[in-house]
């Protein structure tokens, strides 16, 4: 047998058998198209679905299933839409009322003296990160340049000087006296911790020192603040968007304690000495009585008081940070406010 003999059957050869195998497989395919019609339906469809964007997780598993929503079904997956965010329940604020208002119309000349609480000589400073026993900072400033000298600052002269109250006028014998003051048009208010007093803007004394004591004291003994219980910690800012004085401080029998508030009087006019003031008073946290509200902060905007606090429990156990809207527009009106405050811990 010639060599292309051997060749061209050779070649039939391997066709026959290719044919035979084609067909084989086509009749198998068609075999099982008819057996499952419905499963390749199913899957055809879902692959399509798998490329276009779905509108949400259920809809497009209903889709791509062919699941008829409107009838009752107990699908796996159906609870996914119903569960709340992990969350919202733990950062949902409260809504505490505070106790006022109450008119406080009396010049503060005239508001009778009530001396401030008696304190101890050091204040205990409690802290978020109290250091360890025995520890000690080793760690050195990397910006400050050891034997460079200091350079001349180019800062202007103020354009008036004059004395505030000394530790023995605003606190008696307190540590550290935490002064804090706030500048209006006309006056400038300076609070000591138990104390505060009025200037003009000359620097002479219209009114003061007065207690906190003494300027809550038409709170009555209802919570600490018209009870002489005021620990210090006073504040005192100007308002420039509705020209209104705003002094606080914190008041509580004792620490650790169970009775602890912020005390906030809001001044009626513009005069912080002769105008009046709308009292109010805020339990620091209503569900955790035993928390004092220590190092508290405000901040003024169009729609509240913004007021902060670190929370304790005792001298060395720090439970968080409490932020509060305080209803601004009800206490300078003076009409009955609420905050919102919550917890971050």
């Amino acid at each position: 047998m010639t060599p292309l003999i051997r060749t061209t059957l050779l070649v039939a050869i391997i066709a026959c058998i290719s044919i035979l195998v084609f067909s084989s497989a086509a009749s198998s395919r068609r075999n099982s198209a008819q057996r499952a019609p419905s499963s390749t339906k199913r899957m055809s469809s879902s692959r399509r679905s798998t490329n276009a964007p779905p509108l949400d997780y259920v809809s497009g598993l209903t889709k791509s299933l062919h699941l008829d929503r409107s009838a009752p079904t107990k699908s796996s997956f159906a609870h996914i839409d119903q569960q709340p965010p992990v969350q919202q329940a733990k950062l949902k604020p409260d809504v505490v009322e505070m106790v006022g208002p109450v008119s406080q119309d009396q010049d503060l000349r005239n508001l009778p003296f009530i001396p401030v609480t008696e304190q101890e000589e050091e204040e205990v400073r409690l802290m978020r990160h109290p250091p360890q026993e025995g520890a000690t900072n080793k760690s050195s400033d990397p910006i400050i340049l050891e034997g460079r000298p200091a350079e001349a600052v180019n800062m202007p002269t103020p354009l008036q000087t004059f004395a505030g109250m000394t530790q023995n006028l605003g606190c008696s014998s307190c540590l550290p006296p935490d002064t804090d003051g706030d500048v209006g048009p006309n006056h400038y208010v300076q609070a000591v911790n138990s104390s505060i007093r009025v200037h003009d803007k000359s620097g002479n004394v219209l009114a003061g020192p007065v207690t906190y004591n003494s300027f809550f004291s038409a709170l009555g003994t209802s919570t600490p603040c018209g009870n002489n219980q005021n620990q210090g910690d006073g504040i005192v800012f100007y308002d420039h968007i509705a020209d209104r004085w705003v002094v606080s401080d914190f008041a509580f029998p004792a620490f650790p304690g169970t009775s602890f508030y912020q005390c906030i009087g809001v001044s009626k006019t513009s005069d912080p000495v002769a105008g009046g003031y709308w009292l109010y008073a805020v339990q620091v946290d209503p569900s955790n009585t035993n928390f004092i509200g220590d190092y508290p902060k405000f901040g003024l905007w169009p729609d509240a008081y913004y007021m902060t606090v670190n929370l304790f429990s005792n001298n060395t156990t720090f439970n968080g940070v409490r932020v509060y809207a305080l209803n601004r527009n009800a206490m300078i009106n003076g009409g009955p406010a609420s905050t919102i405050a919550f917890t971050l811990s």
